[in-house]
């Protein structure tokens, strides 16, 4: 498995629009239709579906 990556200002914007606090997620994997995320903490994993945060 690939290591989890700090993100971008615009990976950033799409947290917030999903109301998470982007200091404590990491991005796994980011796609057109989809961005996976990990809790820094918990090691937890959530997916967010970009269309439905345009």
């Amino acid at each position: 498995m690939k290591h989890a990556k700090r993100p971008t200002r615009t990976q950033k914007m799409l947290m917030q629009a999903a109301r998470l606090n982007y200091e404590n997620w990491l991005v796994i994997k980011d796609t057109a239709e989809e961005m996976v995320i990990q809790n820094r903490q918990t090691d937890r994993t959530r997916t967010i579906r970009k269309e439905l945060y345009k």
